[in-house]
């Protein structure tokens, strides 16, 4: 029916604009434009907006990405996409705006590396000490690393739990350290 009425149609894009006019040539002759805005493209349609962005930049220093999800998911708010935000939903805007990871290892705190540099032993060593309680640890996950707080007399009795072992190889320091 529309083909009775419209003679011919033509259509000019114009990108930098986001719009495209409509040049219709009715059949009794006369001409008329039809400006329509063009929508966004996908990527800026589910962008996340900066409020997000910068709630998850400031919960990202004290909190994981789990933690993040919760707490955003408790404030009802949606990811672009209108659903609940996951943890991988958070790691991709750490990722995607270059919010760093927290540090949640207190400064008084060793990784196992750490330990078993301290005491120039193998992290077996340390491993085995975790697994009998020797070691008071932390962990925020199941599979998270362990966090490891000694104090001085800890340290003192551990020491000489080394010195004393025929079992434990005392390993020389890398020199570039």
């Amino acid at each position: 029916m529309l083909r009775l009425l419209i003679k011919d149609l033509t259509v000019e894009k114009r990108r930098a604009e986001r719009k495209a006019i409509l040049h219709i040539r009715w059949q009794g002759g006369a001409i008329e434009d039809l400006i329509v805005d063009l929508p966004p493209p996908m990527p800026v349609r589910i962008r996340y907006p900066e409020s997000i962005v910068s709630q998850v930049r400031t919960l990202a220093s004290v909190m994981t990405d789990l933690q993040i999800a919760a707490t955003l998911n408790q404030a009802q708010l949606r990811s672009a996409k209108g659903k609940p935000f996951t943890k991988d939903m958070i790691k991709w805007i750490r990722y995607r705006y270059e919010i760093p990871a927290p540090v949640l290892k207190r400064p008084e705190e060793f990784t196992v590396k750490e330990l078993a540099a301290h005491f120039q032993i193998g992290i077996d060593v340390v491993h085995y000490w975790i697994q009998r309680g020797q070691i008071p640890t932390r962990r925020l996950t199941k599979t998270a690393p362990y966090w490891l707080n000694i104090t001085p007399q800890k340290e003192s009795e551990l020491r000489a739990w080394v010195t004393s072992s025929s079992r434990i190889k005392m390993q020389p320091i890398p020199k570039d350290r």
